[in-house]
């Protein structure tokens, strides 16, 4: 075998070989999504740790759109909580209180005391007396058609937003 001969070589598919026809592929769209996956534990000193499962998919109604993420601080007062481009388009919003997310090795008692109060509370401008809390270090992810607003029980309280598109 001299070095002009390849090692391996291509054998012609009889069925394209009789003809030069090219056969288009159909090209399929790609919708965007979002992907929910969750795991709960439950431990029980007494028991075995039970855990839930869910998660689910599902498709965006828009193409080619960024979420929208941003860190931020609520005080005491209600304020519209601030999805950037996608205040009226969001679908999906994610909302984690940051407060406690890297604590000191020993926290004193006051300090435990002061990370406890540091709730936020989270409503939609549609419905007055509907008030989700999320307790520090903890998330919540919502489905909103409407304006939501948040505030802190206890001084100014870090958060991060994350907007997902419809």
């Amino acid at each position: 075998m001299d070095e002009s001969t390849p090692l391996v070589q291509e054998l012609p598919n009889p069925a394209i070989a009789a003809s030069n026809e090219v056969i288009p592929v159909e090209k399929r769209e790609v919708a965007d999504r979002v992907t929910v996956v969750e795991t709960v534990y439950f431990n029980n000193h007494n028991d075995q740790p039970i855990s839930y499962q869910s998660g689910f998919a599902c498709e965006l109604e828009t193409k080619e759109e960024q979420p929208y993420i941003r860190h931020s601080k609520a005080g005491e007062e209600w304020q519209p909580l601030d999805m950037g481009w996608l205040n009226d388009k969001a679908g999906i919003v994610v909302v984690q209180n940051e407060e406690g997310k890297n604590p000191p090795v020993k926290l004193s008692d006051a300090e435990k005391e002061s990370l406890a109060a540091k709730v936020l509370e989270v409503s939609s401008s549609k419905i007055d007396s509907f008030v989700l809390l999320l307790p520090p270090g903890e998330s919540l992810r919502i489905r909103t058609l409407s304006q939501l607003s948040i505030r802190s029980r206890s001084g100014k309280t870090k958060f991060v937003v994350c907007a997902m598109p419809r």
